[in-house]
């Protein structure tokens, strides 16, 4: 349950980034955000994860910089915002050429966009996004307990299940094949 990073460029502070690589990975789905502000992100990071930093940490440091790349594909995050300028003044090639390789999709955040403007936005969206799925799972336990309660067979269940998913729905017997017309 979470939020894409292409519906995040939509919200609060990230409106004014720039994706400059990785656009394969607008898709993935964001369901943390935090704040990375160390050299070695080794044990920092989890999957789905959006990363905000300054690159403060990592200025002066080609590598560094791509290890952050790496280490944020390996967990299987979901992008990484920086602001470049302040303490890293040019985008590095290759930084842009990494995150397209690791379909991470890199953004490039205005140094004056507060970082409570993108965290905000964003948790409040994935939040938003949770609450909708659990509106809906208890929509569709309601439905089917009051067809399993009510119904005098399995079809009754199948029928209402179809229409809560809106998806064909075949009840097998234990050799797979449909115990039903």
């Amino acid at each position: 349950m979470g939020i894409t990073v292409r519906e995040a460029l939509k919200l609060g502070g990230l409106q004014r980034a720039t994706l400059l690589a990785g656009e394969a990975g607008l898709d993935n789905v964001i369901k943390y955000v935090d704040i990375l502000e160390i050299p070695d992100p080794r044990g920092w990071l989890r999957p789905n994860e959006f990363i905000i930093t300054t690159g403060y940490a990592l200025k002066n440091d080609l590598e560094a910089q791509l290890n952050l790349l790496r280490e944020l594909a390996r967990a299987g995050g979901a992008g990484l915002a920086m602001k470049f300028g302040r303490f890293i003044s040019a985008v590095p090639e290759e930084m842009c050429r990494l995150a397209g390789e690791l379909k991470l999709p890199l953004l490039s955040v205005p140094d004056d966009v507060p970082y409570v403007e993108i965290t905000n936005p964003l948790m409040a969206a994935i939040v938003n996004e949770q609450a909708r799925q659990l509106e809906y799972s208890d929509k569709v336990h309601r439905k089917l307990t009051q067809v399993a309660l009510e119904a005098s067979n399995l079809q009754a269940v199948a029928t209402a299940l179809a229409a809560l998913v809106e998806r064909e729905v075949v009840i097998c017997n234990e050799e797979f094949k449909p115990s039903m017309p």
